[in-house]
């Protein structure tokens, strides 16, 4: 479960080549290693990994950036937009995870020696052939 942090990018304004950018100046967010697995199961997604911030969405594009990168006005505020979804959907994802916590509690012994295990018969599939050999056998005797 992914602890609390904030989730903060903090930007600066640039314009570059007469077009409007943001200029990363730190970001702080969730490691990727920290998230629930579960949270991995659908997309979209954002981490941390490394020094790198990875939104990826969920028509498989993804967007990274890292300190000093220069993002364009209109990708940032979809990542920001992408990012608001994620993280109210890893909320839930943790609400999840404490009731189960609650749950899952306790400790039992398991008996795994030898002497306690039987193999129940395996019921084997017969051949194709081995079971028209067996009809032909079937209808000759009845005959």
């Amino acid at each position: 479960m992914a602890q609390k942090t904030d989730l903060i990018i903090k930007a600066k304004k640039v314009v570059y080549r007469g077009e409007k950018f943001w200029e990363i100046l730190a970001f702080s967010c969730y490691d990727v290693e920290e998230l629930p697995i579960k949270y991995f199961e659908t997309m979209p997604v954002f981490f941390k990994d490394k020094d790198r911030f990875v939104v990826a969405y969920t028509n498989g594009e993804c967007l990274e950036f890292k300190v000093g990168d220069l993002v364009g006005a209109r990708e940032f505020a979809r990542a920001t937009r992408t990012i608001r979804f994620c993280g109210h959907r890893l909320h839930l994802i943790n609400d999840d995870i404490k009731e189960l916590k609650k749950l899952w509690v306790g400790q039992e012994t398991f008996d795994v020696s030898g002497d306690t295990y039987v193999q129940k018969p395996r019921n084997k599939k017969k051949n194709v052939q081995q079971n028209v050999h067996e009809i032909e056998a079937k209808s000759v005797n009845n005959v």
